[in-house]
């Protein structure tokens, strides 16, 4: 798929997210390629692929909203894109929220 159109449809998948549950699911969204072995399908060269990493800014939704919402945007992309399979990886981190916008406060 074009990564213009991916990214669109990305978009418009969190938007229907965040209209049912509140939470917003950002993403940077890179071209990849995906390389397993050639006996399970891979094409020789790797399979193309976009790689979303994105993260919970608790200044925005609490991570127990955030997982479950993130999940059904990825599941929803999958289905979307006719996909048997996605993988999603949690890796707990230690996020800081800078904002220098007039009227924010911490």
């Amino acid at each position: 798929m074009d990564y213009g159109k991916f990214v669109a449809l990305f978009q418009r998948i969190s938007e229907e997210e965040k209209n049912k549950s509140g939470v917003w699911i950002t993403a940077v969204i890179t071209p990849s390629r995906l390389a397993y072995r050639h006996s399970a399908g891979c094409p020789i060269g790797g399979e193309y692929a976009y790689t979303l990493t994105g993260s919970c800014n608790t200044e925005f939704a609490s991570v127990d909203d955030y997982v479950p919402a993130l999940k059904r945007v990825l599941a929803k992309l999958k289905d979307e894109l006719r996909q048997v399979t996605f993988t999603l990886e949690i890796i707990p981190a230690h996020l800081v929220f800078y904002n220098d916008e007039p009227g924010y406060s911490e």
